[in-house]
């Protein structure tokens, strides 16, 4: 035998693996119970398209990828507020394209809300003709002008009839008041700037100041500040015309009908080869209360004796009364502004007939529950409203005919003043006078998959996106805190991309502090010890990794945070199957098992069965279904309506055997909670919701397996 044995050399890498499986393994033990969350999609988050365009409190639309704070929402009055925008989320999605009656678009998943009469609904349950709520107008921005008025008259005109392409602003019009408007607002702009002819068009002008060399011109100065110049199918509204006031905003719309607007007897049309453009102004109009329809028409020329398409022009109908407002608060320049003039004559004489801005026939269900609660017949309340008795002619006889409001119509906001004023409701009041364009859904169809985006918005949880209203998971975080009522909690923020448990545990600020020995969590409601890739990273860092590196933060988060002593440890996992759940099964293979978190809906429990799966394939318990948002409590009167379907979970948990833990319905003040940082089940103790989540935590606790002794030896420090 050799004298002595040669020691077999481990590899440095396989050595530091075992370190951090001991390490892994010396925090575990000294936690009880392991709790992994699965969500399944589905939800009422991170859902609009990327280069959705969001009304910002500044004024200007900016898209929500990029949005900046504040935005503006509609408050419970139904009118326009301001208010602050807390996070963002992102991922990628299904989307469905939604088109409405006035040409706006907006692509969403299927499970966004969007507001019908009375209650948010899923775009899944939505129909064609169904009506929706867009904003009715905009309020005007605070703060000082970014543009001149000589500036706006300039840019209005060259955004019309301008090419703004090459080194010298170009401009083409045959009307001679306009180029003396054009004339006057350049010279104050810049005096020694001139509208100068050019080229063989003899409509066709430069603005220039005469020779080369000398000072920049100022105009075109003024085109590249505000990044305008580009093609005439790319023209655009620029953010500095938005932010500023309306008479800023009138002056730029001024220009642009005058040049490519027309005017007939009974309506205003703008036309524009740019989308962007046409839709620019649509939106500009609001700021005016002015609802316009948005149509796209293609066109076609003939060369050598065949038909071929052209360029698609973009129309902008103005019609009915919004033509009055128009003319009283923009109006034309030039020969269009006698024709202008001549239509309002015809406007005003006729009857008014209200057939785009009317409420939906859904009204009618309050202005009985009214009338019930003042005693008054509808026979009652069509008298008083005006209308008659009339003789009338059946079998031979004749009578008195009771006249009656329609409730087959939909009422203008006009009729359902009269009917408040009668009946002294103030709740109808509101609802005629708020801030709500009822629009009606046209089509929704499928436009693949792309990053799709979610905002908080604080308060009132809606915002203006395309002009339409829409709405902005918090299971794991109020299961914490209700485990944290009679014991040691802990929250891992497994979702290392789109983590926002710091933002509903109100940690969002707080840094992880670092020791000789790792990292110390941050505390937050109840106790609850959370750890989050949020408090690692700037809050506004898109985390863009791949699978190894998502894997070794989560293991950092699980093996180098000093946890201590604690009786439960949720793990609060994004939805899918991927890295992430992957790598919690791998780490810790003690756990206890997973809660299952799915809403009513077939898309998240489809992924809710995959989930399932999941779990059995990797070893991993199931210790129960929980369903999310199942019914809308109103925090007002406490009805329950089932905005999604009910029961979907409790359903899927009996097909493939699993318990059900229970319902938690869906409750605005979740949400509320969550964005200010304050569980709900804290803020709420009396709820129904945070009663569910009691029931929920019984449930829980007696499937969880007997903890094994805490270790004592040297190791358990």
């Amino acid at each position: 035998m050799p004298e002595e044995l040669e020691t077999a050399q481990i590899p440095p890498h396989i050595m530091a693996a075992m370190r951090e499986r001991m390490k892994m393994a010396q925090r575990m033990s000294r936690i009880k119970h392991k709790i992994v969350v699965m969500s399944g999609k589905g939800g009422v988050g991170k859902c609009l398209r990327r280069g959705t365009s969001v009304i910002t409190g500044y004024g200007d639309w900016q898209p929500i990828e990029v949005l900046r704070t504040p935005v503006v929402t509609l408050n419970e009055e139904g009118q326009a507020d301001v208010k602050q925008k807390k996070g963002r989320t992102h991922r990628r999605a299904r989307i469905h394209t939604l088109r409405l009656r006035s040409g706006k678009e907006i692509g969403l998943t299927r499970d966004h809300l969007l507001y019908a009469y009375g209650q948010w609904k899923p775009l899944r349950d939505l129909r064609r003709g169904d009506r929706i709520a867009t904003i009715r107008w905009l309020p005007e921005p605070f703060g000082p002008d970014e543009l001149t008025l000589d500036e706006a008259i300039v840019l209005g005109l060259l955004l019309g009839d301008g090419g703004l392409t090459g080194g010298v602003p170009g401009f083409t019009n045959a009307d001679a008041m306009i180029l003396e408007i054009l004339k006057s607002a350049v010279r104050r702009v810049d005096a020694s700037l001139k509208l100068r002819p050019w080229g063989s068009n003899r409509f066709g002008y430069m603005i220039s100041g005469g020779k080369r060399g000398g000072r920049p011109n100022a105009v075109m100065t003024l085109v590249r500040r505000l990044h305008v110049d580009v093609p005439s199918v790319e023209k655009f509204l620029p953010p500095d015309v938005f932010r500023s006031s309306n008479k800023i905003l009138a002056t730029v719309l001024r220009g642009l009908f005058s040049t490519d607007g027309s005017v007939y007897d009974d309506k205003i049309e703008y036309s524009s080869s740019s989308s962007a453009l046409a839709r620019d102004v649509q939106r500009a109009l609001l700021r005016f209360g002015i609802h316009s329809l948005l149509r796209g028409r293609s066109s076609h020329y003939t060369r050598n004796g065949q038909r071929r398409p052209g360029q698609t022009s973009f129309r902008l109908l103005v019609l009915g009364k919004d033509i009055l407002t128009y003319a009283k608060q923009i109006n034309f320049w030039g020969t269009k502004g006698q024709k202008l003039r001549a239509t309002v004559k015809i406007i005003a004489s006729r009857r008014r007939n209200p057939n785009l801005d009317t409420l939906p026939r859904e009204v009618w269900r309050e202005v009985e529950a009214e009338c019930i609660r003042v005693g008054l017949s509808w026979a009652k309340l069509s008298r008083d409203y005006g209308y008659r008795q009339s003789w009338s002619t059946y079998g031979g006889h004749r009578y008195r005919k009771q006249g009656y409001l329609d409730r087959r119509v939909c009422p203008s906001r006009n009729t359902l003043l009269g009917i408040a004023s009668i009946l002294g409701s103030s709740r109808l009041k509101a609802v005629a006078q708020s801030n709500i364009y009822w629009d009606q859904v046209v089509d929704i169809g499928p436009a693949g998959t792309d990053d799709v985006f979610d905002i908080e918005v604080e308060g009132s949880h809606n915002f203006i996106a395309e002009g339409i209203l829409v709405h902005n998971s918090t299971v794991a975080a109020n299961l914490a805190v209700e485990l944290a009522k009679e014991s040691h909690v802990g929250l891992v923020d497994a979702d290392v991309t789109g983590p926002d448990i710091p933002m509903l545990m109100g940690v969002e600020d707080a840094h992880v502090k670092a020791t000789e020995t790792g990292m110390e969590p941050t505390v937050g409601p109840a106790g609850v010890k959370v750890i989050s890739m949020a408090q690692l990273i700037d809050r506004d860092t898109a985390v863009v990794w791949r699978g190894p590196l998502k894997i070794k933060a989560l293991k950092q988060m699980l093996s180098d945070v000093e946890w201590g002593d604690l009786d439960y440890l949720v793990i609060d996992l994004p939805p899918g199957t991927s890295d992430e759940p992957l790598s919690i099964a791998q780490e810790i293979p003690d756990a206890d098992g997973a809660v299952v978190v799915t809403t009513p809906q077939d898309v998240s429990l489809l992924d809710v069965r995959k989930s399932i799966a999941f779990a059995k394939a990797v070893k991993m318990d199931i210790l129960g279904v929980i369903e999310n948002m199942s019914g809308f409590v109103c925090p007002h009167c406490g009805k329950e309506t089932a905005i999604f379907k009910v029961g979907g979970g409790e359903a899927a948990a009996k097909e493939l055997g699993l318990p059900f833990l229970g319902r938690v319905p869906l409750d605005p003040r979740i949400v509320i909670g969550g964005d200010a940082g304050k569980p709900f089940v804290i803020e709420h103790p009396d709820s129904e919701a945070t009663k569910a989540f009691r029931g929920i935590v019984k449930n829980l606790r007696g499937r969880l397996k007997e903890a094994k002794p805490r270790p004592t030896g040297p190791l358990a420090k």
